[in-house]
Parts: structure tokens; C-alpha cells; sequence
């Protein structure tokens, strides 16, 4: 997950501020969706590849809205809509490990520590993403600014 603020511009900052939580959210989403994207493409090159299906399984998503956070916007890299699910329930194995061998054998079964792709391509492309969300979101507030003003 990427967490930053959007600081240094003060007047950047006022004009975010005074923008209605619904543009927020449009100037958030259409910033963020691109960015994911930078990560997904990292994401694609780095999955294992047999027949080629994992690496088209993945997508950006929007994350689930929050009840509390009415301005809340989240994007995220899946496979399917829950892991360990959908046709490419394996993707989750591969990537977090698994145990394997009787389930009778408890902690004693083999443990296989996975390959961890998804979480090295994001610290690949974390600060690529970033840079890009926050020059989105300055462009898309002078131009919400804009054209609320003018």
C-alpha cells in the first residue's frame, strides 16, 4: 500500500482543501488508478510464468469504499477478488508460500517460503508510483480549482 501526503505547497494544500469531498475523491481516483498501473506493469514482469495466465490475472482495482471515511479512495494489484480464489487461486501460494504434505503432520509439514513477487515489485516501483500519484493530484487540483473558479 502507498501512503503519502501531499505537502510543500501550501497553496496547493489550500486549494485541495477547499475543494467538495466529492471532486476530492474524482481528483484522488483519477491520480491513483495511473499510478497503481507503474506498479502492476513491475508486478507483470516479475510473476512466474509458465503459461502466461498469471501475469494476465493481475489488475488494479478499486479498493471497497469506507462507511467511516466518506472521502476514502484505494486502489490495489489483484489476481481475483479475494485471494486464494478464481481460476488462478495458486498466484497466492506462489507468492505468500505454503506448507505442504499431510495436514496430520501440523508444523511439522515442508514449508515452501514463496517468492514474495508481488512485494518486491512494489518496493521496486514504490517511489515511481508515488511521484507520479503526486503530480497527478497537483494537476488535477489547478485544474478542479479552475474550473470551479473560472
Amino acid at each position: 500500500m502507498i501512503t503519502f501526503q501531499l505537502t510543500g505547497d501550501k497553496e496547493l494544500d489550500r486549494k485541495f482543501q477547499e475543494l467538495p469531498a466529492k471532486v476530492e475523491k474524482k481528483v484522488l481516483r483519477e491520480a491513483l488508478r495511473p499510478a497503481a498501473k507503474i506498479i502492476l506493469a513491475q508486478v507483470q514482469a516479475d510473476a512466474p510464468t509458465r503459461s502466461g495466465k498469471t501475469k494476465q490475472s493481475f489488475k488494479v482495482r478499486a479498493k471497497k469504499r469506507s462507511r467511516r471515511d466518506k472521502t476514502y479512495v484505494g486502489v490495489q494489484v489483484v489476481t481475483s477478488k479475494a485471494l486464494f480464489q478464481g481460476p488462478q487461486f495458486y498466484v497466492a501460494f506462489e507468492d505468500f508460500g505454503h506448507r505442504f504434505g499431510p495436514r496430520s503432520l501440523g508444523d511439522a509439514r515442508k514449508q515452501y517460503p514463496g517468492s514474495h513477487f508481488t512485494e518486491h515489485a512494489f518496493e521496486k516501483k514504490a517511489e515511481d508510483a508515488k511521484a507520479d500519484a503526486i503530480k497527478r493530484i497537483a494537476a488535477g487540483i489547478e485544474r478542479e480549482a479552475a474550473s470551479a473558479g473560472g
